[in-house]
């Protein structure tokens, strides 16, 4: 969802569970599923989405904020459902 109070302050937020009902535990008295979006990653020495120091693991959540590039005014706050077609439907939704 995307929020934008009368005061210009955004949230551009995408709740996604990894696989259907993510890791299928739900705590206590919550009425959600956690997240297991990190399923993607892999500990594999030399596998290209390996996480290391300095580097950061492809991954599909990607809320995004566009600004005016000489105010940094907020523009837009995007986001798309499309695993592994985000980035390109982040380019769609810019463009």
């Amino acid at each position: 969802f995307q929020v934008v109070d009368w005061e210009g302050n955004a949230v551009s937020f995408v709740n996604s569970n990894f696989m259907g009902f993510g890791t299928g535990i739900v705590p206590d008295g919550c009425g959600f599923t956690l997240q297991n979006r990190g399923a993607g990653f892999s500990f594999e020495e030399g596998h290209p989405n390996v996480i290391e120091p300095y580097k950061r693991p492809y991954h599909t959540i990607i809320p995004a904020m566009l600004t005016h590039s000489d105010t940094n005014e907020l523009y837009a706050t995007i986001s798309n459902m499309g695993g592994f077609m985000q980035p390109q439907g982040h380019t769609q939704l810019t463009v």
